[in-house]
Formats: C-alpha cells, sequence, structure tokens
C-alpha cells in the first residue's frame, strides 16, 4: 500500500476543508463515519467522492464495501496508519452493531487460483476476490473443500441475513453468501408459499415433523434452515466444501437444532451406525454430509434399509424422504434422476430443481422438464404401481443476468391414483 496521498479534487474549491459538527446528523452511518475522520484529516477531503457514499452491507460483525470509488482508491492512496483510523471511525459509527471487520466485497471468480488449485473452475465458489483491509480474518491459504480443525478455529465466522430471523454462519474468506435468494426462502418459510407443506390435512397428508427434506447442495443452510424453521423433522444435507458444512453446523446450532457432520474418510459401516444414531436422536434435526452428493442416494437407501428392518416399535426413527431440494446454478440438472429415486419410495414427493433459463423460454422449459423427470420414472422399480411426474410451478425467484431468470421448477412425483387416474 502507497504511503504517499495524492488527492485528486472533485469538489468546489469553496466546499473545500469546510466540515463541521452539523454534518454528523447523518443517518447513515457510513457517511458520518467518514466525517468524523474528516474533522480530525481535513485535508484529506478531496480524496472522497462527492456526496459521501452511503452503500454498504452489514453481516455482523462485518462491514462490507462496495468494490466502487472511493474504495479501492483509498487503499492505494492511504498509508495503513490512516486507513485503520479512517474504518475505526467508520465501524464505531455502526453503534449498537458493534462491528469489529472489515472488508471490501467482490463477485465470486470463475476459477481459482492458490496454492490448493491449479486455475480450474472455482466450483464451491471461493471469494478469492474479498480483501480485508480492518481485522483479522484467520489464514487465508487453506484447502478450500478439506480444511483442518484448527483453519475452522482460527477462521473469522460472521452472520448473514435470513427470513424468519434464522441465523446464518459462513467465513468470509473462504465461503460465498448469496443474498439474492430471499424470495425462495421466504416460500418455504411461509403457510402455503410451497406445495407439499402443507401438513397433514393437506397434499403432504403428513405432519411436518414425520418427513424429512434432502438438500443436495446444502451450502452454508441457505434452504436447510427455512426447512427446519418450518418444523420438517430431519434435513440431510450434502456439500463439497468443508467451510460451508461447518457453517450450516453453526447456523444450526445458533438456531437451537442439534447437527451433525459426517466426513467421508470413515469408514462406511462406522458411519452409517453413527447415521442411525443421528437417526434416533429426537433432538438431531440437521444430517450433514461432507462429499460429492454423488453418494447421497447410496448412504439414504442403506440407512433406510437398516431402519424399516428393525423391529416395528424402532422403525419410527426413519422419515419419510417428500421433498429435495437442487439448489446449484446455473443448472441442478446432472442431480434431477437422482432426485427422483431419493423421494418416499411409497407416497413420492416434490423436486425443486434450480436452473437458469432465458426469459423467452421458460414455458418450454417447463415442459422439457416435466419430460425429463417422466423419463426418470421408468428407472425407479420400487413397485408394479404407475407413477408420473407433474411439473405444477416455476418459481422465478430473480434476474439472473439480462434475458436470464433463476427459476425453480416444482416437479411433483408420485403414483398414479388407480381410482382417478391421476
Amino acid at each position: 500500500m502507497s504511503q504517499k496521498i495524492s488527492p485528486s479534487s472533485t469538489l468546489p474549491f469553496h466546499e473545500k476543508n469546510t466540515i463541521t459538527r452539523r454534518h454528523l446528523t447523518s443517518q447513515n452511518p457510513l457517511p458520518t463515519g467518514i466525517e468524523r475522520f474528516l474533522l480530525e484529516y481535513p485535508d484529506l477531503r478531496d480524496l472522497f467522492t462527492h456526496p459521501l457514499p452511503k452503500h454498504y452491507t452489514v453481516h455482523p460483525p462485518l462491514l462490507l464495501l462496495p468494490s466502487t470509488p472511493p474504495w479501492p482508491d483509498l487503499l492505494r492512496a492511504l498509508p495503513p496508519d490512516l486507513l485503520s483510523s479512517l474504518l475505526s471511525q467508520i465501524l464505531s459509527a455502526f453503534t449498537p452493531k458493534r462491528l469489529t471487520h472489515a472488508a471490501i466485497n467482490a463477485p465470486i471468480p470463475l476459477h481459482t487460483s492458490s496454492s490448493f488449485s491449479d486455475g480450474s473452475t472455482n466450483h464451491v465458489r471461493t471469494p478469492t476476490g474479498l480483501v480485508p483491509i480492518y481485522g483479522d480474518f484467520g489464514p487465508r491459504d487453506c484447502s478450500p473443500t478439506h480444511p483442518s480443525l484448527p483453519d475452522l478455529a482460527r477462521a473469522f465466522w460472521v452472520h448473514g441475513p435470513i427470513p424468519g430471523r434464522l441465523i446464518q454462519v459462513y467465513a468470509p474468506l473462504h465461503t460465498m453468501f448469496s443474498r439474492g435468494n430471499v424470495r425462495e426462502k421466504e416460500r418455504i418459510l411461509r403457510p402455503g408459499g410451497m406445495e407439499g407443506l402443507d401438513g397433514v390435512d393437506g397434499r403432504l397428508g403428513q405432519r411436518h415433523q414425520d418427513i424429512a427434506v434432502v438438500d443436495l447442495y446444502v451450502g452454508v443452510g441457505y434452504f436447510a434452515l427455512c426447512y427446519l424453521k418450518r418444523g420438517v423433522g430431519k434435513v440431510w444435507g450434502w456439500d463439497l466444501s468443508g467451510w460451508s458444512i461447518e457453517g450450516a453446523r453453526r447456523g444450526a446450532n445458533g438456531c437451537g437444532w442439534k447437527a451433525e457432520t459426517f466426513e467421508p474418510e470413515v469408514e462406511e459401516g462406522e458411519r452409517i451406525e453413527r447415521v442411525l444414531t443421528a437417526m434416533d436422536d429426537k433432538a438431531t434435526r440437521l444430517l450433514l454430509f461432507h462429499e460429492e452428493n454423488e453418494r447421497a442416494l447410496h448412504m439414504i437407501r442403506e440407512v433406510r434399509e437398516r431402519c424399516i428392518n428393525r423391529k416395528e416399535e424402532d422403525r419410527s426413527s426413519w422419515k419419510a424422504i417428500r421433498h429435495v431440494n437442487l439448489g446449484l446454478l446455473p443448472s441442478s440438472q446432472s442431480m434431477w434422476e437422482a432426485a427422483v429415486h431419493i423421494l418416499d419410495a411409497q407416497r413420492g414427493g416434490w423436486v425443486h430443481a434450480h436452473e437458469n433459463v432465458g426469459m423467452n423460454v421458460i414455458e418450454q422449459r417447463k415442459r422439457e422438464v416435466e419430460t425429463l423427470f417422466e423419463g426418470y420414472l421408468v428407472s425407479r422399480g420400487d413397485s408394479g404401481d404407475k407413477w408420473m411426474a407433474t411439473c405444477e410451478h416455476v418459481e422465478q425467484v430473480k434476474t439472473y443476468a439480462p434475458g436470464v431468470m433463476h427459476c425453480v421448477f416444482d416437479v411433483h412425483v408420485a403414483p398414479v391414483d388407480p381410482q382417478t387416474g391421476e
């Protein structure tokens, strides 16, 4: 960082060096903190845009600033002591939030570059562009998928905003946080918002506490925590990133729910026994598997078989899987067929398949999705009954890019009623 201050004036001459305490009445804490700093260092006012920047994001105890002017210029222009003083004043202006860290945000890069990677595709969405500028964020050069226990302990963890007064935890140096899925989270949380979350008197036909949900891209629990909030008995989650798994565990614990994590290094028989123990424990609500989601179907089948082969009085620990969430963009299609097999073998359920779709072809894609799911049913082989797949709804979550919509296809998979043919 340069020690030389090179101001570039953006204000008329008569406005320079005229900051007074009357300016400190701003309702926005960011310009308020900057104004306090400029009261001490009025000669540095030329470094700031006019009006003063107002945009920021708070994920307690972290303040995220945008990668737009004046922040990149200030990093180059201010020596470390003055930058630290500026940020200290800004963070103190956010009282009573008690913010302790600051960083400049950046888009998630498509490719990685670190001692742990070779510049390949950034599958786990590591936020390598984030620039810490205040506070200790812990070590950065850690494995993006398999952090050690000391790595997890030394990392800086924050709370991301999520509807329903839920606690979502992530490590900003190592895990992305998606703030654009609020609409889908609210749909899960809202009574009547999503088909098949309507209890014993609705289409679900069961109490929420008697069913399970599988989230094959669980992340830090974006959707898993919402299902738990709705009262779902258990949620199974898979993710490649150990950072995400730890964030989901911490988030569940913060909400008052017990979570168990299962690492791939453990021998399969021992892992299955641990999963069975977690199934028997009513307090354990979230089961987190740190591995490729291609292994999910095998694990679920093994555990289900063990549960249903128990004595009748011990079978209740198995909860029918009635929903499968597939929250990967740009497409989750690689796991659609597995999702069909994961659903309950007697009643079926709903698959929520996320995908980016051109706005002018959403209806066409809906028909294609339904046809694909009908094809997956051929290989179910659970019984001689006829099954059918119906894409009942397409939730348009948000605009992903110009002309592209993030959609969720709600596909109902169930046996055909022999009386009605539906």
